[in-house]
């Protein structure tokens, strides 16, 4: 038979006996709303586990007894208890010309009353079982918080019960309906007056403090950063039981120093999936510290498979480990985020492998070996989409950044400085893989409004790879080590838009690169072995060029961007048949932009292209092509080959540069 074990004015408990399914409880004044009343149960084990139950208005069998099935297993300590806070909002709120009743004013009263009987009931529990020496203590500072809380809203509704009979004779006489408006009770100062509870001991059912999974003897000392207990398992079992809810929620860490081995976390159960996101009280606020000597890292957070549709969010702490493990591992996320995060002292600060899609918001990365590292996951699972906004990514002694996979990464506004180490020039500020975009064939990578400053090695080291494109916007790149500003290897296309590399020897070296354009900014020394590129309004070693174009086997030509000669017509194009739109002629070079498609055939038959003409050999310099449609350069020929199964006209229009 089950056994009563505390009984107070808002909460009930009893040990199970793994077949009572009806309990009758018994709260002080009764309680307002079913939606008030929950219940949940705790384990056995030596760190308890709870189980928070789903309560309906068809869990009550009556007014007083819930039904909870199946039945609490036997030995577990199952509480029926009331909560009357709602989310500290009053359960009602009188407006300008709305009437006053009874109703209204008995219900904000009872929750008041119940709200204080249940702040202290919290308490005693909290306490009363773990350290019976301090509970007097902390009932009496619960009690004059109450007090202070509670005294003002309780007086003010007395005030209104004491004159409401006034109230209402001045509302029954009063052709408008205004006389609600001289209650003289300021509800705006319930909010601010229940702000000022520390509800930090309590937990919602999805928000959980960590603290309730760790001894409460160990709190001190996390606090004041002087633990020496590995609290891993405890953040695993906080995290076991958060996911064990099928719901999900927020796993909360107040300000201090936690100590961790290693926590090893799986995101996500078969067949379910579960979303819980890490948040700490600030970057330097919350803190892990590597717990010992291991290789393991500070924390491995995986999912054990793509698709599930998990989302985790962390936020707000700092990892800090040794050099020989890293700071956090992720592994086939889909989807998740950072958000103020700092990592410093580890291996690799933070490795992805095989996540879809990630966001880092103002991240701190400094002091490890390399800062941020992606790679592709087993069974070839390749990153999609990494973005990074702001912070900044300094002082790591191999790389800041290390991309190895993905199709496209975006870089804003990020500080990459003091990273690599004097002397080695596999090591700098960031380095683009020859890997990248392998899952698809090729990659796009954009740097905006990027810093790089006083990286040793190279400021950003860029690998050949087929497939990859790559965009410097914005870009700042100062005092980097032997002026190593930019090495780019044999890449699909560069764009560099406005970027800042003016000191003296500031230098840019870029190798067979397909198609290269440099528009605006500066560079003091420009290597430059493109297979074809474009020079618009830059300034190399202090002096303006207005436009430029050329390429292997074109040499260099200077162009007058202010002459222009267009051109327009359709040409009928046999399906499959490379036809000639238009052709070059005279010995002067110049630069050919053209748009072509089949009228009203849509964006599978629409297609650009930039050419470039040196008096007798035309070269397609970039631009698209579409699925049924393509523009090609054949001698002197601008060529149209289309594949519609039919024979289609095709439009197009010409601006020639430099004619």
């Amino acid at each position: 038979m089950a056994t009563a074990t505390l009984t107070l004015g808002s909460q009930n408990r009893w040990l199970a006996d793994g077949t009572t399914t009806d309990w009758n409880f018994n709260f002080a004044g009764g309680y307002i709303s079913t939606d008030h009343v929950f219940a949940y149960s705790m384990s056995t084990d030596t760190i308890p586990v709870r189980h928070d139950y789903v309560v309906t208005s068809g869990s009550f069998v009556s007014q007083y007894v819930l039904r909870i099935t199946p039945a609490v297993p036997n030995g577990h300590t199952i509480v029926v208890y009331r909560d009357s806070r709602n989310n500290g909002l009053p359960l009602a709120d009188f407006v300008d010309g709305g009437g006053i009743n009874e109703t209204d004013l008995d219900a904000i009263a009872r929750q008041s009353i119940f709200v204080n009987q249940e702040t202290l009931d919290s308490a005693t529990t909290q306490f009363q079982t773990s350290q019976p020496e301090l509970f007097d203590q902390f009932a009496q500072a619960t009690l004059d918080q109450v007090d202070a809380v509670v005294g003002p809203v309780v007086s003010g509704l007395a005030a209104e019960v004491a004159a409401r009979t006034t109230f209402q004779t001045d509302i029954s006489s009063s052709s408008t309906g205004n006389g609600a408006a001289k209650v003289g009770f300021d509800w705006a100062l319930v909010p601010a007056a229940v702000d000022k509870v520390d509800w930090g001991l309590y937990t919602s059912r999805t928000w959980v403090n960590v603290l309730r999974y760790i001894p409460i003897n160990l709190w001190s000392g996390i606090a004041a950063g002087t633990s020496t207990t590995d609290v891993a398992t405890y953040i695993s079992t906080a995290f076991s039981a958060l996911k064990a809810t099928a719901r999900g929620g927020t796993l909360f860490f107040p300000p201090g120093v936690y100590p961790v081995s290693s926590c090893a976390l799986q995101w996500n159960t078969t067949g379910s999936s579960v979303s819980i996101s890490f948040k700490g009280s600030g970057q330097k606020a919350t803190v892990f510290k590597k717990f010992g000597t291991s290789t393991s890292p500070v924390f491995d957070f995986t999912v054990p498979s793509l698709g599930n549709g998990v989302f985790a969010s962390f936020e707000d702490f700092s990892v800090v480990g040794i050099s020989t493990c890293n700071g956090i591992n992720m592994t086939l996320f889909a989807r998740y985020q950072t958000k103020n995060v700092g990592i410093s002292l580890c291996n690799t600060g933070l490795l992805e492998t095989g996540c879809l899609i990630a966001n880092h918001y103002d991240p701190h990365w400094a002091n490890n070996i390399t800062g941020y590292k992606c790679v592709v996951g087993s069974g070839g699972v390749y990153p999609n989409l990494k973005q990074f906004f702001g912070g900044a990514v300094f002082q790591n002694s191999s790389w800041g950044f290390d991309f190895g996979d993905g199709d496209s990464i975006f870089v804003y506004g990020t500080d990459i400085e003091l990273n690599g180490t004097a002397g080695v020039l596999t090591t700098g500020g960031a380095v683009l893989r020859s890997t990248l975009g392998v899952s698809g064939g090729n990659a796009s990578i954009a740097f905006n409004g990027a810093w790089f400053e006083a990286n040793n090695g190279n400021g950003l080291l860029i690998e050949s790879a087929t497939g990859l494109a790559v965009a410097l916007r914005d870009t700042k790149h100062v005092n980097n080590e032997a002026n190593n500003e930019l090495t780019c290897g044999a890449i699909r296309s560069l764009i560099i838009d406005n970027a800042q590399a003016n000191a003296f020897g500031d230098t840019f070296t870029i190798g067979a690169v397909q198609s290269l354009i440099i528009t605006g900014g500066s560079v003091w020394t420009l290597t430059n072995s493109a297979v074809s590129w474009e020079l618009h309004g830059v300034t190399i070693g202090g002096s303006l060029v207005k436009y430029r174009v050329g390429g292997s086997g074109l040499g260099t030509y200077n162009q007058n961007a202010e002459r222009h000669n267009s051109a327009t017509g359709n040409v009928s194009v046999p399906h499959a048949t490379a036809t000639t739109l238009y052709t070059v002629t005279g010995a002067t070079p110049r630069m050919l932009n053209v748009f072509a498609c089949l009228g009203g055939s849509g964006v599978n038959y629409t297609v650009n292209g930039r050419f470039a003409w040196d008096g007798a050999n035309l070269v397609r310099m970039s631009g698209d092509n579409a699925l049924n449609h393509t523009l090609t350069a054949s001698g002197a020929n601008i060529q149209s080959t289309q594949t519609s199964g039919l024979t289609q006209s095709v439009f197009f229009a010409l601006d020639a540069i430099g004619t």
